[in-house]
């Protein structure tokens, strides 16, 4: 049953909603199942993380050290900004988590820590318009094998996707690493997405907090 329909956790019988594998099942159907579920399951770290993918809002019943963890918290703001309000306070003090939060749901910002409401970069506008994702998420990786200074600007070659397409060209010499991420960012249209770009010398892909960063620094 509950695989149709997540809410009939709530008239199984006890040994049911203490079972694991069929919370499992129901908060899968719909995450919000999880206020039924017997409170040692509010505590699985799998059974919550599993919830959250399906609606961040259920993190506000799931128990406090998960509401604390920075990866049930992720999970839960993805899919729903505003359940940052439910995150523990060193999580809503999380620049990357209030990131991706605001980027879902403008509003989001007003949970945030008061030393992060009046960052310049999560200004909704702003985290929207920053071509990187977070560490740790799914996106497109964009790697730029080359960048150098020609006369009217700098020159760079990069590959959009494990395998994909290779992309050229010259950016103004002011240019910055989001002027660089949004060029290859457009070149696969489509729903907003964000990406990791890994610039020449590097081997990790660019933290959204380095968006300002001059292209010059990374010139070969």
């Amino acid at each position: 049953a509950v695989r149709q329909n997540g809410n009939a956790l709530r008239w199984l019988p006890p040994e049911l909603r203490a079972d694991h594998e069929v919370v499992l099942e129901a908060v899968r159907q719909n995450g919000f199942a999880l206020r039924y579920a017997e409170a040692a399951l509010h505590a699985d770290r799998e059974v919550v993380l599993e919830a959250m993918r399906q609606n961040g809002w259920a993190l506000e019943t799931a128990a406090d050290r998960l509401r604390a963890d920075r990866e049930v918290a992720l999970e839960a703001v993805r899919q729903s900004g505003s359940a940052l309000e439910f995150a523990a306070s060193e999580v809503q003090g999380d620049w990357d988590v209030v990131l991706e939060a605001v980027r879902q749901e403008s509003w989001a910002l007003t949970y945030a820590a008061a030393s992060l409401r009046e960052h310049p970069l999560l200004k909704p506008a702003r985290a929207r318009a920053n071509p990187f994702a977070v560490e740790g998420t799914a996106a497109l990786v964009c790697s730029v094998s080359e960048m150098y200074s020609v006369q009217d600007g700098i020159r760079f070659r990069a590959t959009v996707g494990m395998g994909g397409a290779e992309h050229e060209g010259t950016l103004p010499r002011h240019a910055t690493l989001a002027c660089l991420g949004s060029h290859l960012r457009k070149t696969k249209p489509g729903k907003l997405f964000y990406i990791h770009m890994v610039p020449p010398g590097r081997e990790r892909p660019v933290n959204p907090l380095e968006v300002n960063r001059s292209l010059l620094e990374f010139v070969q």
